[in-house]
């Protein structure tokens, strides 16, 4: 009866560190537009500039993304998700034109890392509202609220 106690437990033990499957950590992979910014001291929300020749968006694919702000293209950029709630955005490469308030909000939250003096940082919270919908909270000022493409 030891003995089967024991290799349940091992059992158990193992099945808990197993690797997580693509179908779990893939699922952010895709673009995603964002939508809106929620500034979280005042929940007040900020909305892409009207007139805009490309939505404000971020594409996420197997550790890499890219996208686009209101003013700039994202690119090279490198992400790690942090079990289910938790993104770390890591360096990524950006035209150098002058932003608005939705673009200089968008960076922030993709920066967050970057600016904190932790080490490894603090993750960005992702909330899901569903499959096509997340908040990727950046851990200061702002959130990103995007939808799937």
């Amino acid at each position: 009866m030891r003995r089967f106690i024991f290799a349940l437990a091992v059992l158990i033990a193992i099945s808990g560190c197993s690797k997580k499957t693509d179908s779990e950590t893939g699922k952010i992979d895709g673009k995603w537009n964002v939508v809106s910014i929620t500034e979280n001291a005042n929940s007040r929300i900020l909305l892409p500039p009207a007139g805009l020749a490309t939505a404000p968006f971020l594409s996420f694919s197997d550790g890499n993304f890219s996208g686009a702000s209101p003013a700039n293209q994202i690119g090279e950029g490198e992400f790690t998700l942090v079990d289910s709630a938790g993104i770390r955005f890591k360096g990524f490469s950006s035209t150098q034109v002058g932003e608005g308030e939705f673009g200089k909000a968008m960076f922030e939250v993709l920066m967050s890392c970057q600016i904190q003096s932790l080490a490894p940082c603090t993750p960005a919270q992702i909330t899901w509202d569903g499959t096509d919908r997340i908040s990727i909270n950046g851990r200061f000022r702002y959130t990103l609220n995007m939808e799937r493409d």
